[in-house]
């Protein structure tokens, strides 16, 4: 009974075996077949008869055979299953496929290990499958670690499962498993699920906005493309493609605001092709030429540039620019029917991505009317407004000019100064208008004499310069100055009265034996004319060297002098700074006094002029100097808040050590407190030099004045190199400004330049209320003179002070 049971299920299990689409064998330690089901006869194409007792060797290729005989082995060895993904050769088609097998230990009662059992299926399709799904991965991760843009893989749920690389420092895989919304900001999320609901059904979505914050918490734009895919072996369901774009957007911002820059600006802006073709213009370019659109479009710059002027065109400037990659400077341009018109063109390059420059742009700004208040300015400043004659400042480079041209051609030049006889009585008897036509017609009876180089200039009251640069014999020249004084003596007409007037002339001739200066050869001419006027019977005379000498025994003075300074018989006077309209005094200039043995006390016209040349002038200066910072020290302690003001030769202000001199004595000073004053005549010989040192000595808290301002020296180009922060108005003109239009037009002059050059300003020789009260009108309050108080020493200032204080 028992026997037909186990018969049965022999069978069945057989039976079932056979059936399974699996391939089942057994094989011994031998590894010899002692069972094999139907598929597996049937996939080696034999009957199970053919196959009992065969090794893996018999029945396939050698190096199939060595690969499962070894895999049997390692079961025996390690008692263990063994699973794996094999090659098996088909014996039908003689293809290799892939199978999965797992090999078991077969044991007897005891647990001995007696065979192996193993059972295999064909997965080559789902194998192959799987191959393909992994090469794609990594093709798609290839292609996209390649990528110039941040890609991104999203699950169903919308959650990170693959990041090409970091949007910024983040770590990727930290990422992987989030929701996309911790990475990428939408501007709305309801947009973005719109987005993904439009993908879903195939329909192509338009990309869309979002932000992402780096670490430092600054927003980045990124443009995001959406779409669906399937990668499975990612589990990925969409594809955004992320492009930052933060950079195009704010690139495109700028545009815009440079578009309204440039329509809307006040400056005349073209774009011009390097050739000067006019691309495009602004509104405000219209405006200014009076042109339309149509009339610049196209056009050559160069058409609009008057010719006739010595200027560079646009492609002379543009080569230029290429140099410092800019070019600035003034063109003359003619538009249309209009008159001449002066502008500032700037030129700078545009260059493209690639760094060429196919364009330039220019500014264009119209200074016509600027140039011409300039040139009224300039003309002012070069030009005596009564008789339209030079000034001191510029007959002074006029002569400069005309003295080093007689040094290269070795001729003789000469200079003559006139001076009108008694002309003070014109004025008085005929009034000061009828007084400025005669002044205005004698400089057009001088001109009609000159010959064509010659040159005069008007250097005040009735005073003229003449400058004949070629002299051939000085006896025939003298006769010519014989006839020009005829010419003055004739009558000239005022109105109903005729007036006849002498003159009388100092001549002085150059080159000499010694070196001489402009300002000492105007001084010969001066001197001499001087002597005319003293000799009654000669109304000219000629320089002699052994006359000046005889007018002041210099030597004597100087070696007194040196005795003075060594036995302290210098002292320093003060005379007060005064804010006419606040009362307030601000400030003293110390001036050097001479205590003198026998002559008692000597102002500086007594001993300056022997000095002025000599060394023992900067050794004064020096000593000058030194005093006022001892007497600053005292007043500071003492609780006197006063600046002090000393004068400073040319001889002194010149010298190379000069700087080194001045930053050892005043180091130290409060800014201000020390103001150095300098003559126009001193600052006009090297005014490069002279700005150079004050400059310098700036830095160490001194301030500088021009003293005796506007003596002949004053022009705008003077003022603009020369840093000075203070103005003195000569006393000559302050003295004689409410009776003498001229000197009122010079304070005025002088007070417009001043304002003009941010420079404050003193009237010097202040010596009534009216004077006061005018020089307020015109805008100038700070003065010092007479009026208010003479030089003192320094107990009678303060006593003076105290007094001063008490009564305002």
């Amino acid at each position: 009974m028992l026997g037909g049971r186990l018969e049965i299920d022999s069978i069945f299990l057989t039976e079932t075996l056979d059936a399974l689409p699996l391939f089942i064998y057994r094989v011994n330690l031998a590894g010899e077949l002692t069972y094999a089901n139907k598929a597996f006869t049937d996939q080696l194409q034999k009957e199970w008869s053919e196959l009992e007792g065969k090794t893996a060797f018999d029945l396939h290729p050698e190096e199939f055979a060595k690969k499962y005989s070894e895999d049997d082995q390692k079961v025996i060895d390690s008692n263990s299953i063994y699973h794996d993904i094999e090659e098996n050769l088909d014996t039908k088609t003689q293809q290799v496929k892939y199978v999965e097998i797992y090999k078991i230990p077969m044991r007897d009662g005891a647990g001995n290990i007696i065979g192996i059992q193993g059972v295999y299926w064909d997965i080559s399709q789902q194998f192959l499958r799987e191959q393909k799904l992994t090469s794609n991965e990594l093709l798609f991760r290839t292609i996209a670690s390649c990528s110039p843009d941040n890609i991104v893989l999203l699950n169903q749920d919308l959650e990170i499962v693959y990041l090409n690389k970091a949007f910024f420092n983040e770590n990727v895989e930290s990422l992987y498993g989030k929701s996309v919304y911790t990475l990428l900001s939408p501007e709305n999320e309801d947009d973005f699920q719109q987005v993904v609901d439009i993908a879903k059904t195939g329909a192509c979505a338009h990309p869309f906005f979002a932000s992402v914050l780096d670490e430092n918490n600054e927003r980045f734009i990124y443009q995001v493309r959406f779409s669906v895919v399937d990668i499975t072996s990612l589990g990925a369901c969409y594809y955004l493609t992320c492009i930052d774009v933060t950079q195009k957007i704010e690139q495109e911002k700028m545009l815009r605001q440079a578009s309204v820059v440039f329509e809307y600006a006040s400056e005349a802006i073209l774009v011009c092709a390097l050739d000067g073709e006019i691309q495009n213009v602004n509104q405000a370019c219209l405006d200014l030429t009076c042109l339309n659109r149509i009339d610049l479009i196209g056009k050559c710059f160069d058409e609009f540039v008057d010719p006739r002027k010595d200027q560079c065109s646009l492609e002379d400037a543009i080569e230029k620019a290429r140099v410092n990659n800019s070019w600035r400077g003034e063109l003359t341009m003619r538009i249309k029917s209009r008159s001449l018109m002066h502008v500032i063109a700037a030129i700078s390059f545009v260059a493209n991505d690639d760094q060429d420059i196919p364009n330039v742009v220019v500014l264009l700004t119209d200074v016509t009317a600027q140039n011409k208040h300039q040139e009224e300015l300039e003309h002012i400043a070069h030009y005596d407004t009564l008789t339209n004659l030079p000034n001191r400042y510029f007959f002074d480079k006029l002569l400069r000019m005309a003295m080093d041209k007689a040094l290269r051609e070795s001729t003789t030049l000469a200079l003559l100064h006139i001076d009108i006889d008694n002309f003070k009585n014109i004025n008085e008897l005929h009034g000061h208008q009828q007084g400025d036509l005669v002044l205005a017609s004698l400089a057009r009876k001088i001109e009609s004499q000159l010959g064509e180089d010659d040159v005069v200039g008007r250097i005040g009251g009735d005073q003229f310069l003449v400058v004949i640069p070629r002299v051939e014999s000085k006896k025939e020249h003298i006769k010519y100055i014989a006839r020009l004084l005829d010419s003055i003596s004739r009558p000239i007409s005022i109105g109903k009265h005729e007036l006849s007037l002498m003159a009388s002339v100092g001549v002085t001739y150059y080159p000499q034996q010694e070196p001489v200066e402009v300002d000492h050869l105007i001084r010969q001419a001066d001197l001499a004319m001087y002597q005319a006027k003293l000799r009654s019977d000669k109304r000219i005379s000629i320089f002699d060297s052994r006359t000046e000498k005889n007018l002041k025994d210099f030597g004597k003075i100087r070696s007194d002098m040196k005795r003075a300074l060594m036995e302290g018989e210098m002292c320093l006077y003060y005379q007060p700074k005064i804010n006419m309209r606040t009362k307030e005094v601000f400030g003293v200039e110390a001036l050097a006094r001479w205590v003198h043995p026998d002559k008692g006390l000597l102002v500086p016209d007594y001993f300056i002029p022997a000095i002025i040349e000599d060394p023992l002038a900067i050794v004064l200066d020096d000593w000058v100097m030194d005093q006022a910072r001892r007497q600053l020290d005292r007043w500071l302690k003492q609780g006197f808040n006063l600046n002090i003001s000393v004068n400073v030769s040319a001889k002194s202000i010149e010298g190379s050590a000069f700087y080194k001199k001045v930053e050892k004595i005043f180091n130290g000073i409060p800014s201000g407190k020390i103001i150095i004053e300098i003559l126009e005549s001193s600052a006009v010989n090297d005014t490069q030099r002279i700005a150079t040192v004050i400059k310098q000595c700036e830095k160490i808290g001194l301030m500088f004045s021009l003293d005796d301002f506007g003596t002949g020296f004053s022009t705008l180009s003077f003022l603009k190199e020369l840093p000075v922060k203070e103005l003195k108005v000569d006393r000559m003109f302050v003295q004689e400004m409410l009776k003498d239009r001229d000197s009122l037009a010079i304070v005025k002059s002088i007070l417009a330049m001043a304002t003009a050059f941010d420079r404050s300003v003193i009237a010097e020789g202040v010596e009534s209320e009216a004077h006061a009260k005018a020089l307020m009108d015109l805008g100038c309050d700070q003065a010092q003179g007479y009026h208010y108080a003479e030089p003192m020493c320094e107990e009678e200032f303060r006593q003076w002070l105290r007094k001063w204080q008490a009564s305002s």
